[in-house]
């Protein structure tokens, strides 16, 4: 059987194995580095490797809010840090707090190893506490702009953890969903892929889901933005405009910052900006 593996590749070129394996090969692409280690090691690279990412993302959102203290522009704070090669410019991107089953599901179970074999993971569990943290900070913004949330209608443009994808598992748009509706505000969502997943897994909220991205703005006394779809900076703002009934954003990704819609009339906040 290695026989008749290294005769494939010896005798075939980029394009016969491009058509054998269902997708177009790279031939300039960074070749992939292959080495070879025993199983739990390679099961903790893989956990490991995402709690280093969720409190990468949890570093720079705590920065985030400390430069809205300090008057500081966290996306230039995060441009200049990802300049230094030893810190690099990925997972730097402010948000509502990481969320999506992998980053949940690792952090969670990486730090309940840690703490039964007596190597309690302190930084995972600070990134945890601190995601949670950044999900609340998010709905502190909307109570001290609208002062109550009882009776406000809030649009949410985006349900999964990230764009171009449907997974709406643990995203951070149902924890702070949820919250918004126990304190009494009503709820309308859109998501370009997500909403039939994010459906079902929370059929206990009462959501009204739309077709269209400008409809949750109806009578909308805030929007916020949660992720960042390009389907959104491409939407009629001036149509959401005049659809709400108080034009205050809430833009959990600094996405639109490039838009100027405080020109337009809204209320733009971002975070750490």
């Amino acid at each position: 059987m290695r026989k008749l593996y290294q005769d494939l590749i010896e005798n075939k070129n980029d394009s016969e194995w491009s058509k054998m394996v269902g997708f177009k090969m790279n031939p300039k692409a960074r070749k992939a580095v292959y080495f070879e280690t025993d199983t739990k090691s390679a099961e903790m690279i893989k956990y490991v490797s995402n709690a280093f990412l969720a409190i990468k993302i949890s570093y720079i959102n705590e920065v985030a809010r400390l430069c809205e203290t300090l008057g500081a522009n966290v996306m230039d704070v995060a441009k200049g840090m990802g300049l230094d090669s030893r810190i690099g410019e990925k997972f730097l991107q402010v948000s509502s707090g990481w969320s999506g089953s992998c980053f949940s599901k690792d952090t969670s179970e990486l730090l309940e190893t840690s703490r039964k074999y007596g190597a309690d993971l302190t930084l995972v569990k600070a990134a945890i506490a601190s995601n949670l943290n950044m999900h609340e900070s998010c709905i502190t913004k909307l109570r001290s702009r609208l002062k109550t949330l009882n009776g406000k209608n809030i649009g949410i443009l985006g349900l999964t953890f990230k764009p171009d994808t449907d997974d709406a598992r643990h995203t951070q748009s149902s924890y702070i969903i949820s919250k918004l509706i126990a304190m009494g505000a009503n709820i309308a969502a859109h998501d370009p892929k997500g909403m039939a997943m994010f459906r079902k897994l929370n059929a206990h909220l009462p959501i009204r889901y739309c077709q269209k991205a400008e409809d949750v703005a109806e009578r909308a006394d805030a929007i916020v933005l949660m992720t960042h779809w390009n389907e959104y900076a491409a939407l009629d703002w001036k149509v959401v405009h005049q659809k709400m009934r108080a034009p205050y954003l809430l833009d959990t990704r600094n996405f639109l910052v490039g838009h100027r819609l405080s020109e337009s009339g809204f209320i733009y906040e971002g975070v750490g900006i």
